[in-house]
């Protein structure tokens, strides 16, 4: 194409018809996909910075887990190498265990603190303040035990035999018209022997190697909780 001054115009733009489809095809596939591309490398690059922290905290965990394990064994190792420990460890066995009549075998028991065994199945608890026969009830009930039931004249051997007066769980109980021990069993005088009741007193006690009933219930005594002992074969 020549101008006024006689020069001529190249034009090299391709036609709209020289382009062909395919071609026009291609280019837009490309542009349109490189942005979606982009878009999931930034999604793999967040959730790994999501995840990464999270699995060095783990590792951390595992660490700590597998150094108390370490420290532990190293603890049981020693204490067992230890002359002085095996015999504290020995001590306390002899303290909590005896030797059982039936089989030949070893149980342990297991006693509250403050509490002191019977050398059997049972613990009891012998008080150092004064309380009335209702109020030395209530406070064993909340140490879940109960006033001592002294049917059996062995308990005897564990407990205080000084001057003073310690309430047991035997009472009248009005509403039966009889005594009855704290465990629900009536009061039979020919199994128990050892015990003294008087007319008018609904409260007994344990004095020496006796029960008596002499005292009010209202007035204020020592006493004595029972509780069973916790057995480790």
């Amino acid at each position: 194409m020549e101008d006024e001054e006689g020069y001529t115009a190249l034009n090299l733009r391709p036609s709209a018809s020289a382009i062909t489809p395919g071609y026009s095809r291609r280019n837009k596939r490309s542009a349109f996909k490189a942005p979606a591309h982009c878009v999931t490398v930034d999604r793999a690059s967040a959730s790994s910075s999501i995840w990464r922290p999270v699995a060095f905290a783990f590792l951390a965990l595992c660490l700590v887990l597998l150094m108390g394990l370490v420290v532990l064994l190293a603890l049981f190792f020693q204490v067992s190498k230890d002359p002085e420990e095996r015999k504290k460890l020995q001590e306390m066995r002899e303290a909590l265990c005896f030797e059982g009549k039936e089989n030949n075998e070893t149980k342990c028991v297991l006693c509250p603190a403050s509490w002191q065994s019977s050398g059997a199945d049972n613990c009891f608890y012998i008080s150092k303040q004064k309380k009335t026969w209702k109020q030395s009830q209530e406070f064993c009930s909340s140490r879940n035990s109960t006033l001592l039931v002294l049917k059996d004249k062995a308990k005897m051997v564990s407990l205080p035999h000084d001057s003073q007066f310690y309430w047991v769980g035997l009472s009248y109980i009005s509403e039966r018209g009889g005594w009855y021990w704290e465990d629900g069993t009536a009061f039979s005088k020919e199994a128990t022997n050892w015990v003294v009741l008087y007319d008018n007193i609904f409260c007994a006690s344990f004095y020496g190697w006796i029960i008596y009933a002499t005292q009010s219930c209202s007035s204020k005594q020592f006493w004595i909780c029972e509780k069973v002992a916790v057995h480790f074969t």
